[in-house]
């Protein structure tokens, strides 16, 4: 059972290191660009999230299918 749990994380993994490196998750920054007393303005900007995270999520992916796979077998 817990073989089967650690391959399906392991999928997850690697599929949220794809979109990631894809580009296709963002993070949201706002900042205050004018404050007129009342009158505020901000602005939202998306930044894409470092490239290392999606390769930590894959390395992460691949040990866990590797660890499922064994303790399955």
């Amino acid at each position: 059972m817990r073989g089967i749990v650690l391959i399906l994380l392991g999928i997850g993994c690697i599929a949220l290191g794809g979109l990631i490196l894809h580009g296709d998750i963002a993070r949201t920054t706002s900042t205050q660009s004018i404050d007129l007393g009342v009158i505020q303005a901000s602005a939202r900007t998306k930044e894409p999230l470092p490239d290392w995270s999606g390769f930590a999520a894959l390395g992460a992916g691949v040990v866990l299918l590797l660890a499922g796979s064994r303790r399955r077998g």
